[in-house]
């Protein structure tokens, strides 16, 4: 599931990027390919645009069978209905990781709407 996810996202980024169709006045306009290093940055670039509210995320810190701090990541956008969470041994690591699937969420939700 994950290598087709990562499939169709190139897919919509050299569609994006070609210079024969132009995108206008979409999320994905003058974005780089999304990674997990850019993601919390690239939904508040959209956000600042515009486009949606500011992320919100929620964090909680649990600990494994071994006492080990496990930290879980909420991120919730007002205007979708999809939540995101995930699970890290470092906070800034699962904002990373839920922050990376809301933004692919949202990449998702611009191409229905083309």
């Amino acid at each position: 599931m994950k290598a087709a996810g990562t499939a169709a996202l190139c897919w919509v980024f050299s569609i994006v990027q070609r210079k024969d169709r132009p995108y206008r006045g979409t999320a994905l306009q003058g974005l780089t390919m999304p990674t997990k290093e850019n993601a919390i940055n690239q939904l508040e670039i959209l956000a600042r645009r515009g486009f949606f509210s500011i992320p919100i995320y929620e964090f909680e810190e649990i600990h494994d069978h071994d006492g080990n701090p496990v930290w879980k990541c909420k991120c919730k956008i007002k205007e979708y209905d999809k939540i995101y969470l995930s699970k890290s041994s470092s906070k800034k690591e699962s904002k990373k990781i839920t922050a990376l699937k809301m933004l692919k969420y949202v990449i998702e939700e611009d191409e229905k709407n083309i």
